[in-house]
């Protein structure tokens, strides 16, 4: 018997006293009907479980006077063990039963915390993925702002120099502004100087000879004072059309030119008439000589004068010309600084709003990983509470086991040869009852997903823990019935 027995003990300890319990069952039974019918039929365990108790239907009145017979006093002891170990045996089946629902309810609730626990864990692989992508772009966007702030260094220093720059042109422009009003001052004594030369002409016809020399030199006189007039106007409206020289450099290149023509022609003019002149000179008198000398030498020098005048002022207008385009150049560049400057100040305004909305998706993210982690935390704890339900529930269903061994042990000891019979005919069985126990034993096994190769200790270790969480489940219902039972009374 150690050989069924010890596996029937690895597999499942109260099946094996459910078991044990019917075998003595069906002896009793057995010796029961041969000490009233006296015959050695051998009952099956279906009827065992069904009938209650065994009795002869014939023949009542004899069963009767045979019980109270005191030939045989033991009858009536088996009699009550009978009841007794039947009782038992249905309140074995009825624990069994509620074993059953139990771990059917257990195998589901582990297939939702395990579904939920597969569940949990692809939330937290998706949500660290989620903080690496954030990092990422909080590592992209700081490598950003940093390239931006250097430019807007760069550019702030560029700015600068450019300020600078503006700042020296400006004052040029003050001082050749301020040299050129000198060069106008300059212009308007010499043209006083040659209405002054207009005196000359009489004292020149003093004697009252009226030569065609002398209306000649007049008329040219006239002539290079328009001419000069000219150039003045001509100076005068230069600053107007500083702008329009600007833009237009070759303009200003031919008006220099033809300014330097001018400048030629006033030259050959006044040497034509320092020629008439030196005519009239000679044909003239003596005594008008010294006169007409120092006049010719003095349009000399004015011309000279106005000459130089005309050439430095030619130079300020061009040197105007250069510094108003390299100004406008100066200016241009500084609008696109500006605008640039102004770009750079939108973009960093909007990652900094993106920072902000990165920071605050990482908290919620966080967040969302402490909660899953305080959940599977109290998941874990409620295992643990359910683990330790089952262990408290197969000890005392190996206690109950023990009890139940050595009640049959007891029996058998008291026990007599018919029912060493019956004893042998249930060991006869347990071949089926083992192939029996093989197939439980399977789909258990595909029940709660484990491996042929697995061992009996992993198994029963598990059903332990789910044994304790259903005796605590019932355990608590079973109070609670208790307590509405008592109520009702």
């Amino acid at each position: 018997m150690s050989g069924p027995l010890q596996f029937l003990n690895h597999s499942d300890p109260g099946r094996l006293a459910t078991r044990q319990s019917k075998g003595l069952h069906e002896a009793k039974s057995s010796k029961v009907k041969h000490l009233s019918v006296h015959t050695s039929q051998k009952t099956s365990p279906v009827a065992c479980f069904d009938l209650p108790f065994v009795v002869p239907t014939k023949n009542a009145m004899m069963y009767n006077k045979r019980a109270a017979d005191p030939v045989r006093p033991d009858l009536t002891g088996l009699l009550v063990k009978n009841k007794n170990l039947l009782a038992e045996l249905r309140n074995l089946q009825n624990k069994l039963l509620i074993k059953e629902t139990s771990l059917q309810e257990m195998k589901n609730e582990l297939e939702s915390y395990k579904e939920n626990n597969v569940q949990q864990s692809f939330q937290i692989m998706s949500l660290k993925d989620d903080i690496k992508d954030l990092e990422e772009l909080i590592a992209s966007l700081t490598r950003i702002k940093s390239l931006k702030n250097t430019n807007i260094q760069n550019l702030e220093r560029g700015n600068w120099d450019l300020t600078e720059r503006i700042i020296e042109l400006e004052n040029r422009l003050r001082v050749h502004l301020f040299e050129r009003e000198k060069a106008e001052r300059k212009a308007g004594l010499l043209e006083k100087k040659l209405a002054g030369t207009d005196g000359f002409t009489p004292y020149m016809n003093m004697k009252g000879q009226e030569d065609p020399l002398d209306s000649f030199m007049k008329k040219r006189t006239e002539g290079l004072q328009q001419e000069i007039l000219t150039l003045t106007q001509r100076l005068q409206q230069l600053p107007r059309h500083s702008e329009e020289a600007a833009r237009e450099p070759s303009q200003m290149q031919d008006r220099c030119r033809e300014q330097k023509r001018a400048l030629k022609r006033l030259e050959g003019k006044t040497a034509v008439n320092d020629f008439f002149q030196e005519s009239l000179d000679l044909d003239r008198n003596k005594e008008n000589s010294g006169t007409k000398n120092s006049w010719t030498d003095e349009h000399g020098k004015m011309s000279r004068q106005l000459e130089k005048d005309n050439e430095e002022q030619t130079l300020l207008n061009i040197q105007q010309n250069l510094q108003i385009a390299t100004t406008q150049r100066l200016e241009e560049k500084i609008q696109k600084l500006q605008k640039q400057l102004s770009d750079l100040k939108l973009s960093n305004k909007s990652m900094k709003i993106q920072l902000t909305r990165v920071n605050v998706l990482k908290n919620k993210t966080i967040e969302k990983l402490r909660q899953s982690l305080t959940r599977v935390e109290a998941m874990k704890g409620k295992a643990v509470m359910k683990t330790d339900n089952l262990k408290t529930t197969l000890d005392s269903a190996k206690e109950e086991a023990r009890g139940d061994k050595e009640k049959v042990h007891q029996l058998l000891d008291t026990g007599t040869p018919a029912e060493f019979c019956t004893a042998k005919g249930t060991l006869d069985k347990v071949p089926g009852q083992k192939h029996e126990l093989s197939d439980f034993r399977e789909t258990i096994m595909k029940m709660l997903g484990f491996n042929m190769r697995t061992a009996d200790k992993e198994i029963i270790n598990h059903l332990r823990l789910i044994i304790q969480d259903y005796e605590a489940s019932n355990k608590s219902k079973i109070a609670s019935d208790c307590e509405t039972g008592q109520d009702n009374k």
